[in-house]
């Protein structure tokens, strides 16, 4: 199902590595549980810590974007192009972003480093962003953020908004203003609640939320 969601991930030295845009799935039951059983594993962490090391973001090199865009017009992509788009890019790839970084075949690759689109900034529009992940390797947590957030107080510190930018959109779009995704629960890396545990926190939360919209109208 079509619910807009960001994977992201903070290395040790508190750098963001990855924030991933994903079209599908971005529920807890989806995305969540998925990401859930990702860290579960401490074999998934020490390796994806490790290979974080190895992702750039490539936002501002118009150079290699330029050249894949137009292989794709020219019908011309290689097998390494293909792979790149398929495994880093595509809008598919979603949670998949964490074994896709940790397991790369850099052979396939045909590159040193993966090169990833630093998407944050999507975290700053929660009408679009429905939910967020992010494993924080600098504070050892699993952080769990939620959209839909119309009281600015509450945006997280990753994804405040500008007032000004927030007023011009949302008087565009003749709809009430939507600010940054909020935190709605973290966990510790070490200590990862059962996949019930996680929904029931979660599902919590979006039932509160629902009651709080309600109350708007």
């Amino acid at each position: 199902m079509g619910t807009r969601n960001l994977t992201m991930v903070i290395n040790k030295a508190s750098e963001l590595k990855v924030a991933q845009y994903g079209q599908w799935d971005g529920y807890p039951s989806g995305n969540g549980i998925e990401i859930l059983e990702f860290c579960r594993n401490k074999d998934n962490l020490t390796a994806l810590k490790n290979s974080l090391e190895k992702c750039i973001f490539y936002n501002d090199d118009k150079g290699f974007i330029e050249k894949y865009d137009n292989a794709v017009d020219k019908k011309t992509l290689t097998p390494q192009q293909s792979f790149w788009f398929n495994n880093f890019q595509s809008r598919n790839v979603g949670a998949n972003i964490l074994h896709n970084i940790t397991y790369c075949d850099f052979d396939k690759l045909g590159e040193s480093q993966i090169k990833l689109y630093n998407d944050k900034e999507f975290g700053q529009d929660s009408l679009m962003c429905e939910y967020a992940y992010c494993v924080n390797f600098n504070t050892n947590k699993l952080m769990c953020f939620s959209g839909f957030n119309t009281d600015k107080e509450k945006e997280h510190e990753f994804f405040i908004t500008k007032q000004e930018e927030v007023d011009k959109e949302f008087k565009r779009l003749d709809c009430t203003k939507y600010y940054g995704i909020i935190l709605v629960k973290e966990y510790d890396l070490n200590n990862l609640p059962s996949k019930e545990k996680f929904l029931e926190d979660l599902e919590e939360n979006d039932d509160a939320e629902s009651n709080d919209d309600e109350l708007l109208f």
